[in-house]
């Protein structure tokens, strides 16, 4: 054999060993990614509110980043950021009218957890489950129509128009 020969076997060999050598990345235990919920035009409630309110909490999602929907007794409207799965709340307000205990009680809990919203993820049937930024889950609400009461006026003018 001539050194040439001889010099390229041991440069493949050395390949070789040195791939052999190196360490197996270890298996992910990440979850794949959950769809990317499109928030902007749906309608979710909270069917799941530990009392009776004089009105479903619900929540839409509206054009050009708003939120309006109904808290359990208040009308509420505000702002929201959506970047893939994270999803956050801002300037979130509502009317002031007083309700019964029950359904102030649940008002209080749905703007709460709408606080401790970090990401969220679509269901199998279309709803919304809401995570903290632990992702320890905080609520899920089904997907439904919103109240024609519940919209903003210039969301049931829109509605009209169609």
């Amino acid at each position: 054999m001539n050194t040439l020969t001889k010099l390229a076997m041991v440069a493949a060999s050395a390949t070789l060993l040195a791939a052999c050598s190196q360490e197996a990345p270890a298996p992910t235990t990440e979850k794949a990614p959950a769809q990317v919920a499109q928030l902007q035009g749906q309608a979710f409630a909270w069917n799941a509110a530990p009392k009776k309110a004089e009105a479903t909490p619900t929540i839409l999602f509206l054009n050009e980043g708003r939120v309006a929907g109904v808290s359990g007794c208040n009308n509420m409207m505000g702002g929201f950021t959506q970047d893939g799965n994270k999803l956050t709340f801002s300037q979130l307000a509502g009317t002031m009218k007083m309700c019964t205990p029950d359904s102030m009680e649940v008002e209080k809990l749905f703007l709460a957890n709408l606080a401790k919203v970090a990401t969220v993820e679509m269901t199998a049937d279309g709803g919304l489950k809401m995570l903290d930024a632990q992702g320890q889950e905080v609520m899920t609400l089904a997907k439904t129509e919103m109240p024609a009461d519940a919209m903003p006026q210039e969301e049931k003018k829109e509605e009209a128009k169609k």
